[in-house]
């Protein structure tokens, strides 16, 4: 076509098999444009052919699927130009090196899935450009560096998955502002510290997945919040982490945890312990009863009393 009747053709979607891609029309674009010079609807191709050669060229490109493929190498720069972008998948390849710094430039990117590839390194400077991005899964790949707190910029997230990819250090703070968010997987990484106390306030969230790290402290959610993930919430496999007493009776759910040692008996038996270790023990063991039974119940002297002795 020529001229004006430019304006009446469709946007194009790539979908790739393993073998070749496949091209189809989407809903009429009113506008003007250029069309692909590469491509023409119908038109077979091969999926490295579309990742390399020709991306930059593919300017009208809304979705392009290039997943379960044997892709190698890295996502070229020129991806930065798919500027009608919404939907990248390339999962399941054999990618690596670090996603490009151009990506920032994908202001329509809804989805985005680089799950079961080899990247690694740092993630793009920009990556909290991309306000679009509701979707971001990338599961499976040795990345190795602390979680990125620019991703708590991504307001729209609503799912996030970055489960078994080897990250180290805390969950960023950062992470509570994702008000949107419904799933987060980080299980099987190395993270360390305590789950940020505002996970507690993510309102829409119904998949927790924490499992298999190196996390610590009390579990900071309540009853109400516990009962709504129910099953869909996983703590297992962190030994430092634990459910407040209260919290373990009211909602009696397995959540992979066990309930934290808060009685104040628990940590006088300790203490006396301690005490009768010492040389002089009968007069500080006195001392001792006699300060604490001036502030608890007579009951309690007596279990206490019992228990040195034991």
């Amino acid at each position: 076509m020529q001229g004006n009747n430019r304006q009446h053709q469709p946007l194009i979607r790539v979908s790739c098999q393993p073998t070749t891609c496949f091209t189809r029309r989407l809903r009429p674009f009113s506008g003007s444009w250029t069309p692909c010079p590469l491509i023409n609807p119908g038109e077979l191709l091969t999926p490295t052919l579309v990742l390399t050669i020709g991306l930059g060229n593919l300017r009208n490109l809304v979705g392009l699927d290039l997943s379960y493929n044997s892709l190698t190498g890295t996502i070229p720069g020129t991806i930065g130009q798919l500027g009608l972008l919404q939907k990248l998948d390339l999962s399941s390849n054999s990618l690596n090196g670090r996603i490009p710094d151009t990506i920032e430039k994908l202001s329509s990117l809804a989805f985005m899935a680089l799950s079961n590839n080899r990247f690694s390194g740092n993630f793009p400077a920009g990556l909290s450009k991309l306000q679009s991005l509701q979707y971001f899964i990338m599961d499976d790949n040795p990345i190795s560096i602390p979680l990125p707190v620019g991703f708590g910029k991504l307001v729209k997230l609503q799912e996030l998955r970055l489960a078994n990819s080897g990250y180290s250090g805390t969950i960023p703070p950062s992470f509570s502002l994702l008000m949107n968010l419904s799933t987060l997987s980080l299980q099987n990484n190395r993270l360390i510290g305590e789950i940020p106390a505002g996970f507690a306030s993510l309102s829409h969230i119904y998949h927790l997945n924490l499992s298999r790290n190196l996390l610590g402290g009390v579990v900071p959610f309540d009853a109400s919040f516990l009962k709504r993930l129910g099953r869909n919430l996983d703590l297992s496999g962190n030994p430092g982490l634990c459910l407040s007493p209260t919290e373990a009776y009211n909602v009696k759910i397995e959540v992979g945890v066990g309930v934290c040692e808060t009685s104040k008996n628990s940590s006088l038996i300790r203490n006396l312990k301690l005490i009768t270790g010492s040389p002089n023990h009968s007069f500080y063991l006195v001392v001792f009863l006699f300060l604490y039974c001036t502030q608890y119940c007579f009951s309690d002297f007596s279990i206490i009393l019992i228990t040195s002795l034991n």
